[in-house]
């Protein structure tokens, strides 16, 4: 499999019991979406694997998946931590003033601050609060320091974000 166009949407916890079942976590906004999308993979030994999910269920406050061929605890077992992804082409369309988190990995940070433009970084990850989404920005050689920085991905910060051009603009004071 190729891993050109993956796109990360959870992780494989621990064996849950001792019929091939395995805790799942999902970070898709609504847990459950996860499993709707297909076909899932699953990063082992460096390799993209078919994760095939034969059922799954809402167990406490956690998700667990019965993986297809897989019924023993042992079989499993080397499933743990590893990375569940889909391809992009799999996700919904976005709205014009929607991106994914994915999207913005890897953009240019510029500040339009005080009427010019510094460069700040680029997107490392982007990371929930619970209050707003945050930028997680780390230097690269074009910027204008060596400081990560975190950013709230808010309105009011945040004036541009354009993917094709790969460069999001926001009101940030470069001292912060």
């Amino acid at each position: 499999m190729q891993d050109v166009n993956k796109v990360i949407v959870g992780r494989l916890g621990a064996a849950h019991g001792v019929k091939g079942w395995l805790k799942i976590h999902a970070f898709t906004q609504n847990a459950e979406d996860l499993f709707s999308y297909g076909p899932l993979s699953f990063l082992k030994d460096g390799k993209w694997q078919p994760l095939n999910v034969e059922q799954w269920r809402l167990q406490g406050k956690a998700y667990i998946a019965k993986v297809k061929g897989c019924d023993s605890r042992e079989q499993v077992a080397g499933f743990t931590h590893c990375e569940v992804s889909i391809n992009d082409a799999q996700l919904p369309e976005t709205a014009d003033d929607e991106v994914y988190w994915h999207q913005l990995e890897g953009l240019q940070v510029v500040s339009v601050a005080h009427g010019g433009e510094q460069i700040l970084g680029c997107v490392d990850q982007v990371m929930a609060t619970g209050a707003n989404d945050v930028l997680v920005v780390t230097p690269s050689a074009e910027s204008i320091d060596d400081r990560e920085r975190l950013i709230p991905y808010i309105d009011h910060v945040v004036k541009n974000c354009d993917i094709d051009a790969a460069k999001i603009s926001v009101d940030w004071d470069s001292d912060f």
